[in-house]
């Protein structure tokens, strides 16, 4: 039973012995007055002594109390115990793995961490240099920008682009063209390419082409500037236009009926032509056609296909005339080869006449003398050439080509 349970009965016993001893005492109390100890002694008396049996009861249910907390608490100390040792040990399988895997997780770590610092030293290597090229680009950005606003370096710029178009148009200098030549017929002008056509006329290239403004809208940001900058670059191709057109470059005899103004961007001539759409249209009623280098390049290559188709001709030409002279050789050569054969004719038929008269004359003598001594060699036998020579025919397949 519960200690605490054995103190209340203990309590509850105490309590009802001492109230039926106050009632006892209460009813016999008339009969105990001679003797000397009145009720409230009794009862006081009483109560010393139901105090001390309770004290008594509760110090022995306190003791056992305490005794039995003693076990009950040494009991569960040694169950706590083992289960925190089982606990331990559960929880030592559990974390020597995990401690294991963590060691391990910390070497990679510290291996990703070093491997991450060589990246992040190399990558800020790389950014700086990456910095560097960029400002070294910008640099060289601005100084082509200032050198392309140079009217000098412009026109070579465009120069050089004319040139690659010319090459892969597969062009001949000097030949289908000349760069920087003294313009033909009356003119002094030098354009930068006269261009020679197979038929004796020329075609002149300029290649200076403003590109200033349009420099300035690709550089700027602002779209009211750039649309600002394309409508100047629009004016001043208009105004060189006017300028070609002054050079009369169109008027000589030898020229064609208009010019090119050679663009060397694509780009450029799209913004000019987008701002200006009748830019194009103005410059051919100008006598002056504007070219990017794609329909220049589609240009100069009918061109060269031009040059090359007559010089296929020519060489067909000259081809004929080797062959006409070749067989008028044949000729003579055949003719020549029939006298020869003639000849050879005449020789074997006079040769078979000698055998003829050698045989008929000669022999029968020369056998009489070595039948009888007189000398010791002996006349060998000749014999008729039997083979003629072969007669050349008109036609004879070795003047047809046979064998």
């Amino acid at each position: 039973m519960d200690p605490l349970q054995v103190l209340g009965l203990v309590v509850i016993v105490a309590v009802v012995t001492g109230l039926t001893v106050l009632v006892v005492l209460r009813r016999v109390a008339p009969t105990d007055r001679g003797t000397g100890v009145t009720p409230d002694e009794l009862q006081r008396q009483l109560e010393a002594a139901t105090q001390a049996s309770v004290n008594q009861a509760l110090l022995t249910a306190s003791q056992s109390l305490a005794d039995q907390t003693e076990d009950r608490l040494r009991s569960q100390h040694q169950v706590t115990a083992g289960q925190t040792k089982a606990a331990q040990d559960a929880i030592e399988k559990l974390v020597t793995p995990l401690q294991t895997k963590l060691q391990e997780l910390d070497h990679h770590v510290r291996a990703l961490e070093s491997s991450r610092e060589g990246a992040y030293a190399k990558l800020d290597q790389q950014v700086t240099d990456t910095r560097s090229l960029l400002s070294t680009l910008q640099t060289e950005t601005n100084h082509l920008n200032a050198a392309l606003r140079r009217s000098d370096t412009r026109g070579r710029w465009g120069e050089l682009q004319l040139e690659r178009v010319i090459e892969l148009a597969g062009m001949t200098e000097h030949v289908s063209y000349d760069r920087q030549a003294q313009q033909t017929g009356h003119g002094t002008g030098r354009p930068d390419v006269t261009v020679h056509l197979t038929d004796g006329h020329v075609l002149y290239i300029d290649a200076k082409a403003p590109m200033d403004a349009f420099h300035d809208a690709v550089a700027g940001s602002d779209p009211d500037h750039q649309r600002d900058h394309l409508a100047r670059h629009a004016k001043a191709m208009t105004s060189h236009v006017v300028e070609l057109e002054r050079r009369s470059y169109t008027k000589d005899e030898r020229s064609l009926p208009f010019m090119v103004l050679f663009v060397p961007t694509e780009a450029s001539l799209a913004a000019a032509a987008e701002a200006d759409p009748r830019l194009i249209e103005a410059a051919l009623e100008r006598g002056i056609a504007i070219a990017s280098p794609t329909s220049l390049a589609m240009m100069l290559t009918n061109v060269s296909l031009g040059w090359r188709q007559q010089v296929f001709a020519a060489n067909a030409r000259e081809i004929l005339t080797e062959v006409r002279e070749l067989h008028g050789r044949l000729v003579t050569f055949s003719d020549h080869l029939r006298r020869a054969g003639g000849s050879l004719e005449s020789a074997v038929k006079h040769y078979n006449q000698a055998v003829g008269s050698f045989e008929a004359r000669l022999r029968p003598a020369a056998r009489t003398i070595e039948s009888l001594g007189g000398t010791e060699q002996i006349l060998p036998d000749l014999d008729e050439v039997t083979l003629s020579p072969r007669q050349l025919r008109d036609s004879d397949p070795a003047l047809e080509g046979g064998t």
